[in-house]
């Protein structure tokens, strides 16, 4: 079946293309994939979108709550049924927003070191008596699996809010982003095996917005001053946590491809360059195309093995 990559998706088209979720999968499924791709173009859509109630109402969600609009902190899409709670996060639509974020320095907490913009989005809204972490205790109570998934930005704050629930006892059972960022240290595998390994990141060729901030957009002394560790030395973002899905300039799921480097994917003189580049990446940056691309391969896919959970 031909797949137009670049066809916005409809709800009559996901609709055709969503299968039962299987909340309580103990391995990486492609139908799980398309169907949290499906919840990331989700929580772009506003509270009185068709979009939701048409789409997951069928498959027993019918509990859909959506968070306040708030540019300044976390959006975010809640669906729960009677066995599991999926929480959906918003990114951001503008490519140029991401200029903003490309030199930052890292926040130091006591989970880790996390990229300061996005741990403090999460923070906002992410408090005791908060909708979103509300709901997340009651879910994990009531004995429901609770997958965390999002696009762009809103794959990052998945995996910052698969932290947090970790900190705070309450189990993932997985994480699924699409052209997520990055976000935190190479210690994190160490830190968070258990997260790490229920962690899955789709991360398509000629998308740039994975591999920012990479270090060499930094000038050294700046690096030095705002990425240092405790011993003195730099610390760059780490791009290789989970597990990586690949997809090549022709949406290809290609198994095993290597970790792309962020450092190379940047000319040094990056202040002329990275605003072309960035606004050349959207078409491969967009959420449409991933779950065009997650369909697509939905063979391929079923063959990797990525588990058990």
């Amino acid at each position: 079946m031909n797949v137009d990559l670049k066809s916005p998706v409809t709800p009559q088209l996901a609709k055709r293309r969503l299968t039962p979720f299987q909340s309580a999968a103990r391995r990486f499924t492609p139908e799980n994939a398309i169907f949290l791709s499906a919840a990331a173009i989700g929580a772009y859509k506003k509270s009185e979108d068709e979009w939701n109630e048409q789409l997951f109402p069928a498959h027993g969600f019918t509990n859909i709550n959506y968070s306040a609009p708030n540019k300044k902190s976390a959006e975010f899409l809640l669906l729960e049924s009677r066995y599991a709670l999926i929480v959906a996060f918003k990114g951001t639509k503008e490519v140029r927003d991401w200029i903003t974020n490309i030199v930052t320095r890292f926040r130091e907490t006591s989970p880790g070191r996390f990229h300061y913009g996005f741990w403090d989005s999460l923070g906002s809204v992410w408090k005791k008596r908060d909708k979103l972490s509300a709901t997340i205790e009651h879910a994990h109570r009531s004995g429901k699996h609770i997958w965390l998934t999002g696009h762009s930005l809103g794959g990052a704050l998945a995996v910052l809010a698969g932290v947090r629930c970790h900190q705070q006892g309450i189990p993932i059972k997985s994480v699924h982003t699409f052209g997520q960022p990055l976000v935190t240290t190479k210690d994190f595998p160490t830190r968070y095996p258990t997260l790490n390994e229920r962690i899955v990141r789709f991360q398509a060729a000629r998308d740039l917005v994975p591999l920012i901030p990479p270090r060499g957009l930094v000038k050294p002394r700046t690096n030095f001053r705002k990425g240092r560790n405790r011993t003195g030395h730099y610390e760059s973002y780490y791009p290789g946590i989970g597990t990586m899905i690949y997809l090549d300039a022709s949406g290809d799921c290609i198994p095993g491809a290597p970790e792309r480097s962020p450092e190379k994917a940047f000319k040094k003189d990056w202040k002329q360059s990275i605003l072309a580049k960035l606004t050349h990446t959207v078409p491969y940056h967009a959420m449409d195309r991933y779950h065009h691309c997650a369909f697509k391969n939905r063979r391929k896919l079923n063959d990797l093995q990525i588990g058990p959970w």
